[in-house]
């Protein structure tokens, strides 16, 4: 093809004075796989060869009856990855405040634990499941729920689904 910048032309020169090949065939051979062909389950494993697996939070997340939208919104915040006022900061100028309370900057930690107007519902919620969390950071209440979900949550009763849909509604 035609070059139509120098750089391209200067590689496509460079491909001239290269020697040329033998009578055989050029063969593609897929160095991540054992059989040397290309498949999506070695290119995953090469491309991430330090992953664990599942993590820690997949059930907290993903689960049988629940609603996707939920799921994708918890799915963000487990890994604070929602646009709250505390990441947004950075780029804004200007003063940021709760939406609820008007007290302090918006972050995971004010929302569930203290603003005042959450705070309330979060616990009245979940006093109504039957869920004892603790008080304290965010982080320290996923690391609960996912705890929590392994050990109370696995089955199928509505009895144990009605506090996942509560705990991703309430997200």
């Amino acid at each position: 093809p035609t070059a139509n910048t120098n750089d391209l032309q200067d590689i496509k020169n460079g491909l001239l004075l290269l020697p040329t090949p033998n009578d055989v065939d050029d063969t593609l051979t897929w160095c991540a796989s054992p059989d040397g062909k290309f498949n999506t389950k070695s290119t995953w494993k090469f491309l991430h060869h330090n992953a664990t697996g599942k993590v820690p939070w997949f059930k907290l997340v993903w689960f049988s009856g629940t609603m996707p939208r939920y799921s994708f919104m918890m799915w963000l915040v487990v890994q604070s990855k929602l646009s709250t006022q505390d990441r947004i900061y950075k780029n804004t100028c200007g003063p940021l405040a709760c939406g609820f309370c008007h007290k302090g900057i918006e972050s995971y930690d004010h929302l569930f634990f203290q603003c005042s107007y959450t705070r309330f519902v979060w616990q009245d919620l979940m006093c109504r499941c039957g869920c004892q969390y603790p008080e304290t950071t965010w982080n320290e209440f996923i690391n609960w729920a996912i705890n929590w979900t392994t050990v109370n949550w696995k089955t199928k009763d509505p009895q144990k689904l009605i506090p996942r849909l509560c705990l991703e509604a309430f997200v």
